[in-house]
């Protein structure tokens, strides 16, 4: 995973719910970490929003090349 790789987050409305909402975005920054474990990465979403995000919990869609 690195900037400028294209990324999906899979997450659930509710507890209750058994469909996926995903959102789509961009890798815009790494954090530097000592191991792969507290690795933490900056993702812009489609929506504008902007998040620090474990990549344990994103999909990479398509690598930049």
């Amino acid at each position: 995973m690195k900037v400028g790789d294209l990324v999906v987050w899979h997450s659930v409305m509710n507890d209750h719910s058994n469909e996926l909402d995903s959102d789509y975005g961009v890798i815009i920054k790494m954090a530097p970490a000592e191991d792969v474990f507290s690795q933490s990465v900056q993702v812009l979403f489609t929506d504008g929003e902007v998040q620090w995000m474990s990549p344990g919990f994103l999909e990479v869609v398509n690598e930049r090349r």
